[in-house]
């Protein structure tokens, strides 16, 4: 654990004095879904702001290359997803959610993309659960190599995005210290994107 906090105090003092670093687009997308949850819901122009706050969060992290066919679409192919998940999965917001839980929507959003003809990767499902409600890391390329990269020197976390995978990622932040970055607002962490920074970061390193 000391580990990953000494990476955190590292990796905050990098940034966090960057006007308009691209780590700020979580920041951004994270920040005004938690804060505007029923606007959003009540406000066509407000799910519209969420759209687009969505859409450059995910362009913002690589999420608009050609494979999933996301580059094909608009922003507002998000805007229905959306209207699902804050009506009804707000839960994710709170830290003590269950696998269980998260399969429910992980299959939600599956279904929903595939619908509209986007690929819905592991990669993009997570991506998408991360902007909005920090709940679980993207398991992206970089962090399923940080993953890789950890395993040789601790407890064995599987790469997997599945039950194994997240349980023992709730076992490993138990402990860890909580994080506030201040850019323009003072901006609570959720302990999922904590270890999110850490093992991308781990996995970019490896390249």
């Amino acid at each position: 654990m000391k580990e990953i906090d000494k990476f955190l105090d590292n990796y905050f003092a990098e940034w966090r004095n960057e006007t308009h670093s691209r780590n700020l687009s979580w920041e951004h997308c994270y920040l005004f879904f938690k804060g505007n949850s029923q606007q959003i819901l009540s406000d066509e122009k407000m799910l519209d702001l969420a759209s687009l706050n969505l859409a450059f969060y995910l362009a913002s992290w690589g999420m608009y290359r050609g494979s999933s066919n996301l580059l094909q679409k608009d922003y507002k192919v998000h805007t229905e997803l959306i209207k699902i998940l804050i009506k009804d999965c707000s839960y994710l917001w709170n830290e003590d959610i269950t696998w269980e839980q998260l399969e429910v929507v992980n299959n939600l959003v599956k279904s929903y993309y595939k619908d509209y003809g986007v690929t819905p990767t592991t990669t993009l499902i997570t991506k998408v659960l991360m902007g909005i409600f920090g709940c679980i890391p993207a398991y992206d390329r970089y962090f399923i190599q940080g993953l890789k990269d950890y395993n040789k020197n601790h407890e064995y976390i599987s790469q997997s995005y599945n039950k194994s995978s997240f349980e023992s990622l709730q076992k490993l932040v138990i402990g860890l210290k909580g994080r506030e970055l201040v850019s323009n607002k003072k901006v609570d962490y959720p302990t999922m994107k904590l270890i999110d920074a850490y093992f991308w970061d781990k996995g970019r390193d490896m390249e």
